[in-house]
C-alpha cells in the first residue's frame, strides 16, 4: 500500500513538473477574484483542420492531479463551452455587475480534470483564419480530434489519465462522433477512453418531436379539447405519430401548437423559470401555420435566435459576455485583439451547420457493441428543447435489458433529497432525470449535477 501510495505521488509530481515548465498559456492572474485559485488552470489554442484554431480551457483538479479528465463539448450548434464553465459546472460565476468573480462549491474540477473546448471554429474565441466557417457532422468531428491530438502534444503527461467525454444538448451529437473516431483511429487515444456522459442531449429528431407533444399536454399547456383533436387527427389503433404523419391536418395542428408554445413567451429551456427577457415574448395569434418541412427544420435547430442575434432567448447572458469582452480579462486568457468579440451563440455557424445524424440509435449501438464504457444519459425534466421522454424512449431503444428499474435517487442538500429519477441497463447504461431542472440542468440544481456525474465518474451508485 505504501509503494502504491509512493508511486502515485511520484507520478502527479511529474505531471505538475511537466505542466509547470514554462506553459505560456498558464492564467496567472484572473481579473475579478480576490483571491486567485490554488489550482492551475491553462487558457490557449489547440490546432484543428485546415487554419482553424478551437480555444481551449483547462481547469484542473483541486483534488489530485492524476483526477480523470474530462472534455467538455457544449452544443447549440454554435453555442460556447464557456456558459458552461461559468454558469453550470465550471469552478468560477460572474456576479451581476459583469467584473467580478465567485466561486462555484459544486465544480466539476473538485473531482477532475475539465477541458472546455470552444467549437465549432467561429464560436466564443475560436476562429478559422482563412474565414472560412461552414462546417457539418463529419467536419466538426474531424476538427474534434485534431483537437485533442493537439492537446495531448501540449499535455502529454494527461494522456494516460481516464477520459470522458461529456456534453450538453446538440454535443450528443459531438461526443458520441467523436468516440467512434478515437476508437477507430490508429493513435490509440481510445485506450484512455472511459465513458461518456451527455445532458438534455439532441439524440433523435423523431423521438423528441413525437415526445414533445404528450409533454406539452401532460404538462397543461394544452387543453383537453386541443389533446382530443391530436389524438383524432394524429393516432391510429393507440399509435400515435406526430413527426411523420401522413395527415397533412394532424401536420398543421401540431406545427401550430409548437409555434404557440415557443412564441408567447415561455422559457421554453425550464418551463418552471421564468423569461428573464421580454423582448423574446410575443403575442401569438394562430394565424401563422408553418409546413411540415418547415416544422421539421425548425425543431432540428433546437433554439431560435432572439432579436440580437447571437443570445438565447429568455436566458440572460449579459455578465459572462461583459466579463469575456473585458481586455483584461481577454489578456489574461491570451487572446488577441484580432478575435472578435466572444458572445454565447453564433447565429451564422448556427444557421449554416449541416446536421447529418437526426437519430443517433445506430451510433450509440455501435459504441455499445465496439467497446466497453459507461454511457450516462440525464435530463432536467422540464426541458421543453431536448425533453426527458423523448430521451427515455431513445435511451430504452438501443436494447439493453434493464438491470436495475426505474426508481428515485438521493442528493445531499444537508439532508437527503429527492435528486430525480434512474432507469440502469446491462452494460453500464443509464437513464437520469434531474427534478426541477430544465435544459442547463447543472444551473438549475447544480448539487445534484456535481452529485450525479461524480457518482458516474467513480463508480457509486446513483
Amino acid at each position: 500500500m505504501k509503494n502504491l501510495a509512493l508511486c502515485c505521488f511520484i507520478i502527479s509530481g511529474m505531471i505538475m513538473v511537466s505542466m509547470a515548465a514554462t506553459n505560456p498559456d498558464e492564467v496567472l492572474n484572473l481579473p475579478g477574484l480576490l483571491k486567485q485559485p490554488s489550482f492551475p488552470h491553462y487558457s490557449g489554442y489547440l490546432k484543428a483542420t485546415g487554419t482553424k484554431q478551437l480555444h481551449y480551457w483547462l481547469i484542473t483538479s483541486t483534488h489530485k492531479i492524476t483526477d480523470p479528465l474530462v472534455v467538455f463539448i457544449y452544443g447549440g450548434p454554435g453555442c460556447s463551452s464557456l456558459y458552461s464553465l461559468f454558469a453550470e459546472n465550471g469552478p468560477f460565476t460572474v456576479q451581476s455587475n459583469g467584473v467580478n468573480l465567485d466561486y462555484n462549491e459544486y465544480s466539476w474540477n473538485s473531482f477532475a480534470n475539465v477541458l472546455y473546448l470552444e467549437s465549432p471554429a467561429g464560436v466564443g474565441f475560436s476562429y478559422s483564419e482563412d474565414k472560412n466557417y461552414k462546417t457539418d457532422d463529419d467536419q466538426i468531428t474531424e476538427d474534434h480530434y485534431a483537437a485533442l491530438k493537439s492537446f495531448f502534444v501540449k499535455y502529454p503527461a494527461l494522456q494516460p489519465l481516464p477520459l470522458y467525454l461529456m456534453g450538453e444538448s446538440y454535443a450528443s451529437v459531438y461526443v458520441s462522433l467523436l468516440a467512434m473516431k478515437m476508437i477507430n483511429a490508429a493513435e490509440g487515444y481510445d485506450a484512455s477512453l472511459k465513458g461518456i456522459a451527455t445532458g438534455n442531449g439532441f439524440n433523435s429528431v423523431q423521438k423528441n418531436v413525437d415526445s414533445i407533444v404528450p409533454f406539452i399536454y401532460y404538462h397543461g399547456l394544452i387543453g383537453n379539447d386541443m389533446w382530443s383533436v391530436l389524438q383524432e387527427q394524429c393516432c391510429k389503433d393507440s399509435q400515435c405519430s406526430y413527426y411523420n404523419s401522413t395527415n397533412d391536418n394532424c401536420t398543421d395542428t401540431v406545427n401550430g401548437i409548437y409555434q404557440m408554445v415557443t412564441d408567447i413567451g415561455l422559457n421554453t429551456y425550464n418551463l418552471n423559470a421564468d423569461c428573464v427577457d421580454s423582448s423574446s415574448m410575443k403575442k401569438y395569434t394562430g394565424r401563422n401555420k408553418y409546413s411540415k418541412k418547415k416544422y421539421a427544420m425548425d425543431i432540428t435547430k433546437l433554439w431560435d435566435l432572439s432579436e440580437s442575434g447571437n443570445e438565447l432567448p429568455c436566458v440572460n447572458t449579459s455578465a459572462i459576455t461583459k466579463y469575456l469582452n473585458d481586455p483584461y480579462v481577454r489578456q489574461a486568457l491570451h487572446i488577441e485583439s484580432t478575435v472578435p468579440a466572444w458572445t454565447v451563440c453564433n447565429s451564422q455557424i448556427h444557421d449554416s451547420y449541416v446536421m447529418k445524424y437526426p437519430d443517433l440509435t445506430d451510433i450509440y449501438k455501435k459504441l455499445l457493441a465496439l467497446y466497453e464504457f459507461k454511457l450516462l444519459f440525464y435530463n432536467g425534466d422540464v426541458d421543453l428543447t431536448c425533453n426527458a421522454l423523448g430521451n427515455e424512449w431513445f435511451v430504452k431503444d438501443l436494447g439493453k435489458e434493464v438491470s436495475v428499474q426505474w426508481r428515485p435517487w438521493l442528493y445531499n442538500n444537508g439532508y437527503d433529497q429527492i435528486a430525480g429519477f434512474v432507469q440502469e441497463y446491462e452494460d453500464h447504461l443509464a437513464f437520469v432525470t434531474i427534478k426541477g431542472a430544465g435544459h442547463m440542468a447543472p444551473h438549475d440544481n447544480r448539487n445534484a449535477a456535481h452529485q450525479l456525474i461524480f457518482n458516474f465518474m467513480y463508480n457509486r451508485p446513483y
